[in-house]
């Protein structure tokens, strides 16, 4: 697989910095982000901003010295709450915004106007017993690109399988076929900063592909985490096939 390293130093605060943003962002995040840049272990820089995290100031002063190392900034926003923390995303040109449940309408015309990605996270929505589902008429209506990612993690979404997701965002969301397939390709590559490269089938771009023996992208979202595909191709090299796999 193409790995596109992102650093979430940011996420929630260690128990030896409760109560003390500050200090770990000075102490942690910010030494950590020339040392990144140098050794280039990252491509972006992510950041948690809701209630239980992160605030707009320290979002602000992240992105400001990730931006300042020449590193992409990205975040998490408004997943359990409305943090207008996207405002902040936009303003930095952020790659993508996460989540996005209690977004604003406003807050989605600057991710319009700023080129931004949504990744919307159906897992985490299913595993936390979410009932507030992200603002998906706005971001049709804005032309905001929708991405669809499985936040594999342990404490919200382990889960692994992206048709699942595709099935999760049609059957929660009313996300369509075709949305969704778009979501786990050429705008999944746009979130990352990669769309010049993958997620679709065009001349120049990498031959990393899926092949599925489906009629329409109806069948892949129908299914629910269970479709193998006929081949897989990377770089240009077949190197998986179902019949030699069965």
């Amino acid at each position: 697989m193409t790995i596109s390293p992102t650093l979430l130093a940011a996420h929630v605060l260690p128990p030896e910095y409760q109560g003390r943003p500050e200090a770990y962002l000075d102490d942690i995040c910010l030494p950590l982000l020339p040392m990144v840049k140098k050794e280039n272990l990252a491509a972006a820089v992510d950041i948690f901003c809701d209630h239980m995290a992160f605030n707009l100031s320290h979002v602000e002063k992240l992105f400001k010295a990730a931006v300042a190392q020449g590193l992409n900034v990205k975040l998490h926003a408004d997943q359990l709450s409305s943090t207008h923390s996207v405002n902040v995303g936009a303003a930095y040109r952020a790659l993508s915004a996460d989540h996005l449940e209690y977004a604003t309408e406003s807050e989605i015309a600057s991710m319009a106007e700023s080129k931004m990605t949504a990744v919307l996270l159906p897992g985490a929505y299913y595993f936390l017993h979410q009932t507030k589902i992200p603002p998906i008429q706005w971001l049709r209506e804005y032309h905001v690109p929708m991405a669809l990612a499985t936040d594999c993690n342990p404490g919200s979404s382990p889960c692994v399988s992206l048709p699942l997701m595709m099935n999760m965002a049609a059957v929660f969301w009313q996300i369509t076929p075709v949305e969704a397939l778009r979501g786990v390709t050429i705008h999944a590559a746009k979130a990352l900063g990669m769309n010049h490269h993958y997620g679709s089938l065009e001349l120049h771009k990498k031959a990393d592909f899926v092949v599925w023996n489906v009629n329409h992208p109806d069948e892949l979202t129908y299914q629910i985490g269970a479709f193998l595909p006929e081949k897989i191709v990377r770089k240009g090299v077949e190197i998986f096939h179902a019949n030699s796999f069965i």
